[in-house]
């Protein structure tokens, strides 16, 4: 069960009449918290004699997408009053390993806290042997990135620096550095035009790395600003060429030719931060905006196509295509907002097909988030 502190507070005493009462075996084995501050072992020492196993996970959306977790102890060596050996929520992830087990899973992990990214029918892998690990001296919050045509593992961190892992041997093949920390994730291309890695930094540029050897093929200024959304690529069939698009935090949203870097289209679509990575439905690009909007805008030139207005639902999030059939005109777009709520939409639709509410505590600011 991953589960905010609130929602656990409401239940929990649901939960302990429960197993109270039950004869039956209790399946519940592992509670992991996110999203606000963690209970303390007081208020959890009611379970600490049944086989569940409580977690403190940290990262960016912690929730869904977390990046390493405590676990918390009710032996006779931790405090039981207070959780003082319990990382604070939300600090940072320093001095992290970077390690791959012998199922070629990548793991990261620091002194305090580890990130298993993998799971057995089991349940979470206890026992594993690693068979390399390095060390990275910054903090990392982008997601990892494996290039098959090279067996290699790329990860980014707030250094600024992209780091090249042999991923059978551990060894660092290549490393190179921008100006400033990326938290955008990378992406690979590979095709005629070469083999490459895209990703942007908050020192305001979009690079294009050489998978193999970290060589920058080119790197662009993107309206002075900095990039948290990871960009994405598609095949132009109207001028036979591969292009690349990428939001930033200063609403600007770029368009530009894969091959050189020259800018086809620039647009700004609103004054506000993009944290939103677009996705692509036939020649639109769609996009989540902090202005409660999700909107379409022309892959050949970046104007406004089609725009949903959703009432004090800002949205941070990326959206979800799903597609009913193989029509491309019956697609549904998905995504969560920070107004407690995940949207359906058809493309091009003036309204929802529908709003799912979920439960939150309003006066909570971090509990509206949907990831």
């Amino acid at each position: 069960m991953t589960i905010t502190p609130s929602l656990w507070y409401r239940i929990q005493h649901y939960l302990l009449r429960k197993f109270q009462h039950s004869s039956s075996t209790i399946h519940l084995r592992y509670v992991n918290f996110g999203g606000e501050i963690c209970p303390d072992r007081e208020q959890l020492k009611h379970f600490q004699y049944y086989p569940i196993e409580f977690r403190n996970l940290y990262g960016l959306s912690e929730m869904s997408c977390w990046a390493s977790m405590f676990k918390i102890d009710f032996g006779s060596n931790s405090n039981n009053n207070d959780n003082k050996d319990i990382p604070i929520m939300g600090r940072s992830i320093i001095d992290t390993n970077v390690t791959l087990n012998q199922h070629n899973e990548i793991i990261l992990e620091s002194n305090i806290r580890k990130c298993l990214i993998f799971e057995t029918n089991n349940g979470w892998e206890k026992n594993y042997s690693l068979l390399w690990s390095q060390r990275i001296t910054n903090r990392i919050e982008a997601n990892p990135i494996y290039s098959l045509n090279y067996n290699l593992v790329y990860v980014v961190d707030y250094s600024g620096s992209i780091h090249a892992f042999d991923l059978q041997s551990g060894r660092i093949v290549w490393q190179s550095k921008t100006d400033d920390q990326i938290k955008c994730s990378p992406i690979i291309f590979t095709g005629l035009i070469g083999e490459l890695i895209l990703c942007g930094s908050y020192d305001h540029h979009l690079y294009c790395w050489q998978q193999s050897n970290g060589h920058i093929h080119w790197k662009i200024n993107v309206n002075e600003s900095a990039i948290f959304s990871s960009p994405i690529v598609w095949y132009d069939q109207h001028c036979n060429d591969w292009f690349v698009a990428v939001c930033t935090l200063n609403g600007t949203i770029g368009c530009y030719h894969l091959i050189d870097g020259k800018q086809r289209w620039k647009r700004n679509h609103s004054n506000r931060p993009i944290f939103s990575t677009p996705k692509i439905i036939q020649d639109n690009l769609i996009i989540g905006m902090i202005d409660s909007r999700l909107i379409s805008i022309s892959l050949q030139n970046g104007d406004l196509i089609w725009e949903l207005l959703l009432e004090k639902m800002p949205i941070f999030s990326s959206p979800c295509l799903v597609k009913q059939d193989d029509n491309d005109g019956d697609v549904r777009i998905i995504i969560g907002t920070n107004g407690c709520s995940i949207v359906c939409t058809k493309f091009n639709s003036k309204q929802p097909e529908w709003i799912f509410q979920t439960e939150s505590n309003q006066s909570k600011r971090m509990e509206k988030f949907i990831y």
